[in-house]
């Protein structure tokens, strides 16, 4: 009976041999490669985290001073911050922030136009349909992080700074004084309408709103009408898109068909009027009246 040998060829050797040293290699090859996938994530996460500090660092600062007590105006101060600069805390990272001014429109403007509703007036016209536009009133800072030259070694973070809500510090029974009027005829603004409008004649009036420590309110909206008490009327045009201004002009349009489409007559009614400003500031309405111009008849 034939003896059955023990043990493995020299070729099954080699063939173990090989395919050993391969899966070696596979598996070295993989582990660097998760060991460099690794680096990248712990690179772009220490990033990530560098871009929310400086983010969380412009917005404490424009709390600080553009907020309430704030001595600066929402527009001023943000280019300290532009530019690129290394960070001490973190090595081998690089910041570059870029500021620059963002446009906001109201998304409420059709419900601010100049027909306002609760006032019932229809001597506004309702044509108007421009859209409101908020100016300085948010700033977009788009901030980089680099650890490297490609493309792929950097964060982009953007985000919008709006104005800080500041306290007004008025009280109900004198937040009148938050807002300051304007006039003008002809030429330059003065402190005082004309005492006399003749007929189709026109004024201009605009609103500013400040704080108790004398800073403006930027963008506030501002409803005009003509003050019920008042013994004449006339026609006031204002814009959505720049709500601070009026335009009163001493004509009354009487149309006894609307449906028609022909012009109604034109009119003047003579007597006096004052105009009123009002603006919400954090809940308190204030009301500022003109003085009273006497109107031809």
């Amino acid at each position: 009976m034939a003896r059955r040998s023990r043990g493995v060829s020299l070729a099954e050797t080699i063939i173990a041999c090989f395919v050993l040293t391969f899966a070696m290699l596979v598996s070295a090859a993989l582990f660097h490669t998760a060991l460099q996938h690794s680096v990248r994530i712990d690179r772009k996460q220490q990033a990530a985290r560098i871009s929310e500090q400086k983010v969380e660092e412009l917005r404490s600062w424009s709390r600080a001073n553009h907020g309430t007590n704030g001595e600066l105006n929402f527009t001023q101060g943000w280019n300290a911050f532009e530019g690129t600069q290394t960070d001490p805390d973190n090595p081998g990272y690089e910041i570059n922030t870029e500021i620059d001014s963002y446009d906001l429109f109201s998304p409420a403007s059709e419900f601010e136009r100049i027909n306002f509703a609760a006032m019932e007036d229809e001597n506004i016209p309702d044509d108007s349909e421009q859209q409101r536009r908020l100016d300085d009133s948010a700033y977009l800072a788009t901030i980089t992080v680099s650890w490297g030259s490609s493309v792929t070694e950097r964060i982009v973070t953007r985000t919008i700074f709006a104005d800080p809500v500041r306290d007004h510090g008025w009280d109900a029974e004198e937040a009148d004084k938050a807002i300051s009027l304007e006039f003008r005829t002809s030429g330059s603004w003065g402190n005082s309408p004309p005492v006399f409008l003749g007929a189709n004649d026109s004024f201009n009036a605009r609103a500013f709103v400040e704080d108790k420590n004398g800073e403006r309110v930027e963008n506030a909206v501002i409803t005009w009408y003509v003050d019920p008490d008042s013994t004449g009327n006339g026609t006031i045009v204002s814009q959505p898109n720049r709500p601070e201004r009026a335009t009163f002009t001493n004509v009354v349009e009487v149309d006894a068909d609307p449906s028609d489409g022909t012009p109604g007559l034109k009119t003047q009614t003579g007597g006096e009027i004052r105009l009123v400003a009002r603006v919400r500031l954090g809940g308190i309405e204030a009301f500022k009246k003109t003085p009273k111009v006497r109107l031809a008849e």
